[in-house]
């Protein structure tokens, strides 16, 4: 490894180390009861300052590796929502009923805390939409202008791609839903939900992968999105059980805008070749 590499990991993970004491200790100063965590649920503090840790360090790592923006602005934007909401607003207050916490009032630091692995997914699959936004954009695959760390996929990789990336939207719903709605989330409701997820997830990246079409990845995005802040920031509604029962609603959506994108790209290439054509009369006249 080249010291050049060497310093494109210490600013994320040093970003990273510096994100998560300054969450924590925003959380200390408007008095979160941390001591709850101090006998039992010693691993639960573990995974949140992992993931604290990734929310930060992926995006910079991204940015510092393949020149991605978009991830890194979602992040910041994202982060400092939170902290201005939390500290321009009344401080809610802590209760504990055994070892859990009861918020009294809207903790937005606390939202952005509990759902790190919401806005962890949503960052990568932004940074995945952009990247094809450039290849298409530049006209050429893996153009040296913003990465050249491009990787050719084949059949049998576009499609493994895309069951990861509908493994990885059910897995964050599915966990935001019992950590916010518990058993409102039915046997039958899984079981109705979770292959529609997965067939949302997997076919907005085959469209990108396979086609570049970009609109079904970032629909997929924002309604990720939309959906974890308002599980995370109400407490009555039922966002995600809504989005289980009616994930048909979200496929004819995002059939739609696949036709409206085709549609106009169709559109560009046409008027583009008009032009030229006029051009090059214009030229031999």
């Amino acid at each position: 490894m080249t010291r050049g590499d060497l310093a494109t990991f210490i600013t994320p993970i040093g970003i990273g180390i510096g994100h998560v004491m300054f969450v924590f200790g925003l959380m200390n100063w408007i008095g979160y009861p941390f001591y709850l965590f101090s006998g039992t649920r010693v691993l639960q503090i573990i995974f949140l300052i992992l993931g604290l840790f990734l929310v930060a360090f992926v995006p910079v790592l991204i940015f510092a590796r393949v020149r991605l923006v978009v991830p890194l602005v979602m992040g910041t934007i994202g982060f400092g929502i939170a902290i201005v909401a939390e500290l321009t607003t009344p401080h809610p207050e802590f209760a504990t009923l055994g070892e859990d916490v009861l918020i009294v009032g809207t903790s937005y630091i606390a939202v952005y805390t509990s759902g790190w692995y919401v806005w962890l997914l949503a960052y990568g699959l932004s940074g995945v939409c952009e990247y094809f936004i450039r290849i298409s954009a530049d006209g050429r695959v893996g153009s040296v202008e913003f990465s050249s760390r491009h990787v050719p996929f084949n059949r049998k990789q576009n499609v493994l791609l895309g069951c990861v990336v509908g493994l990885a939207h059910t897995a964050v719903i599915v966990c935001l839903g019992i950590g916010r709605e518990g058993t409102l989330l039915s046997g039958w409701l899984l079981g109705w939900g979770v292959p529609g997820l997965l067939l949302l997830g997997s076919m907005s990246m085959l469209f990108l992968i396979r086609y570049q079409v970009i609109s079904p990845l970032a629909e997929l995005v924002s309604v990720q999105l939309l959906v974890g802040v308002e599980a995370l920031a109400t407490i009555s509604g039922t966002p995600v059980s809504s989005y289980l029962l009616f994930w048909p609603v979200y496929l004819a959506l995002m059939l739609l805008l696949v036709m409206g994108e085709h549609a106009l790209r169709l559109g560009y290439r046409k008027v583009t070749k008009c032009r030229r054509t006029v051009t090059t009369t214009d030229d031999r006249s």
